[in-house]
């Protein structure tokens, strides 16, 4: 997940790649005019290839620029890459590197995906600290006192919220509530 309703995103096809013997990205952050875009996703269609892995992280917009967890994907390499497809899916706000192919070809179709602008945007910048402190104290908690309770700056209707639903809160509000759902 995204953190946002499926119903709220659509993809668009940006590129289709062809990675031979010795094709690589280096360090690359997609960066999008739109406004709307939420991240990519990248669909690897069915290739014999070896090497290749795919490294995703989250650089931070401070000073630092020392990125959080890196993430690694091997999509299939040296075992079903050849009958199946594989797919991925990072932030626009994320940095990623895919080495060198050894062997073969490699095909990739990539996508932007985007959301629907009456919708806070999420990304990983927003999500990643609320979401590794939430997991660590929930963790702590025995199975029924696990309850999120999340103070508002607005006070809202009962009805209102039971007609729309978080669709009745603020930005911020939707933001937290698409988060931790």
């Amino acid at each position: 997940k995204l953190g946002v309703k499926a119903d709220r995103v659509r993809a668009r096809l940006s590129m289709m790649l062809i990675f031979g013997k010795g094709s690589r990205i280096g360090e690359c952050c997609n960066t999008y005019k739109a406004d709307d875009v939420l991240g990519t996703m990248i669909i690897q269609l069915p290739s014999s290839f070896t090497g290749g892995k795919m490294h995703v992280c989250h650089v931070p917009d401070d000073d630092a620029g020392i990125a959080t967890e890196t993430y690694s994907f091997d999509l299939g390499v040296n075992s079903d890459s050849a009958y199946t497809c594989h797919y991925l899916c990072h932030y626009a706000d994320c940095m990623y590197v895919i080495e060198s192919v050894e062997s073969g070809h490699r095909i990739f179709l990539m996508y932007s995906i985007r959301h629907d602008r009456s919708f806070a945007k999420p990304t990983a910048s927003t999500l990643r600290p609320s979401m590794v402190s939430l997991e660590r104290s929930l963790a702590q908690l025995p199975p029924h006192r696990k309850m999120i309770v999340v103070p508002l700056k607005r006070r809202y209707k009962v009805a209102s919220i039971e007609r729309k639903g978080i669709g009745a809160l603020d930005e911020r509000g939707r933001s937290y509530a698409e988060a931790i759902r």
